[in-house]
């Protein structure tokens, strides 16, 4: 059986995920409401561990370069 994934982000970036997963899915329901087609945003949170922690890792690497761009040169 395979492990889904792991989310090793805070919660704040996992709810910002969530919310972007949220506004792009396309899974498909029957009307017993049984998911029969996951979009590829669900399938990359259960199968897809090295694309979440690229996630997580881009969004961290892109707060601290916005931080470092606008900081105040020390002369």
């Amino acid at each position: 059986m395979r492990q889904p994934g792991i989310w090793n982000g805070t919660h704040q970036e996992s709810a910002d995920l969530t919310a972007a997963i949220n506004r792009n899915c396309t899974c498909q329901y029957d009307v017993d409401g049984q998911r029969t087609l996951t979009c590829s945003p669900h399938r990359m949170l259960l199968d897809d561990q090295r694309a979440l922690d690229g996630l997580v890792f881009m969004r961290q690497l892109a707060e601290r370069l916005k931080l470092e761009e606008f900081a105040t040169p020390i002369h």
